[in-house]
């Protein structure tokens, strides 16, 4: 038989029980433990130096300033929008704004410079420290360059690389031409066009060049002209050079008729669309 203190044992220890379990129920859990501090992202790798060729054919150059001996020479009004084009595929383009109808600010008047769009090759030496701008005869002018993203410098330098001028180019802003046709004309212009040469530069490949010539001032394939479709010689890296000739009997091919005035242009097609020359003038008095 339990006896009064045995009962009084299991009492006490059921009233312990209980308030442990109270005291627990009462306490607030403990807090989470903080998350660890993430790691700091690494540092980008430096971006590779972009190529030379790169950088000079990712946009257009307008001409900021040029100097000649060492000393700084102003443009002129008509020569601040033009600017050249380095295509990717080795041609080049120099685009002309408006012809200088003006005469010079300077004491004495000179007579207006007729601009015109010219169409060439480039090429860069293998250190990328020379740049090689010619007609495609394998020829042409070389220079120093400096560039970066936005600012370009062309030194011109002679066979023993003494600088002759500078031209100074910056990143030019808005549309840029998809090609250029340049004519040289070799004829006297006395009532017939004789030789004319011409060379088409662009972005993309010639499907068609020849020459076109009327009585208006620029004539066109489409409008108060005739045309001549004159397949070339060919191409070098793209650049197509084509030429005006005589009918295989040994007339001329483009006869002005007397007391008349035609204009001829050299044109190009290609996937950019139709580009023209600057128009040649004869008069046949």
């Amino acid at each position: 038989m339990k006896t009064p203190s045995t009962f009084l044992f299991f009492l006490i220890v059921a009233w312990l029980a209980a308030f442990s379990s109270c005291k627990k129920k009462d306490e607030p859990a403990p807090a989470p433990e903080p998350a660890p501090a993430p790691e700091p992202a690494p540092a980008p790798a430096p971006a590779a130096p972009t190529p030379v060729d790169g950088l000079l054919t990712y946009r257009a150059w307008q001409i900021s300033s040029w100097s000649s001996g060492g000393a700084p020479q102003n443009l002129e009004k008509y020569q601040e929008d033009d600017y050249r084009v380095f295509y990717a595929n080795g041609t080049c383009a120099f685009i002309t704004g408006e012809d200088d109808t003006k005469d010079s600010t300077s004491a004495q008047p000179r007579k207006p410079i007729k601009q015109q769009n010219d169409a060439g090759t480039w090429a860069l030496s293998g250190d990328h420290t020379i740049l090689t701008i010619g007609g495609g005869s394998g020829s042409g002018t070389r220079y120093k360059i400096g560039i970066s993203k936005d600012k370009l410098a062309l030194t011109a330098i002679d066979a023993n690389d003494k600088p002759l001028s500078v031209s100074r180019y910056k990143p030019k802003e808005g549309e840029i031409a998809g090609g250029a046709v340049s004519l040289n004309d070799d004829s006297d212009k006395r009532g017939s066009f004789g030789s004319v040469n011409a060379r088409f530069a662009s972005s993309a490949p010639a499907t068609e060049w020849g020459f076109c010539w009327g009585d208006v001032k620029d004539p066109s394939i489409e409008r108060n002209s005739k045309t001549t479709e004159e397949i070339g010689t060919g191409s070098l890296k793209g650049l197509v050079g084509f030429v005006l000739t005589n009918n295989s009997d040994g007339t001329e091919k483009i006869k002005v008729p007397s007391k008349a005035t035609y204009y001829l242009r050299a044109y190009a097609k290609n996937s950019r669309g139709t580009f023209y020359s600057t128009s040649l003038k004869c008069t046949n008095n």
